[in-house]
């Protein structure tokens, strides 16, 4: 699904999904990509870059 599974950064994450994804479906990063391994998506997922994006956006 993601192919950032390689990078552990959860910000590098987080782009790669909101790109891949759009900005309607919110994207969360559940646990250490190296060790989960599996990428959850939650729609009420509303994490600190999402807010940032909305207030910069006003």
């Amino acid at each position: 699904m993601i192919e950032a599974l390689d990078q552990a950064s959860y910000g590098t994450a987080s782009q790669v999904a909101d790109q891949q994804h759009g900005e309607l479906e919110k994207t969360k990063i559940c646990g250490h990509l190296k060790l989960a391994g599996t990428v959850k998506r939650s729609a009420h997922a509303d994490t600190a870059a999402d807010r940032y994006r909305k207030a910069i956006s006003r």
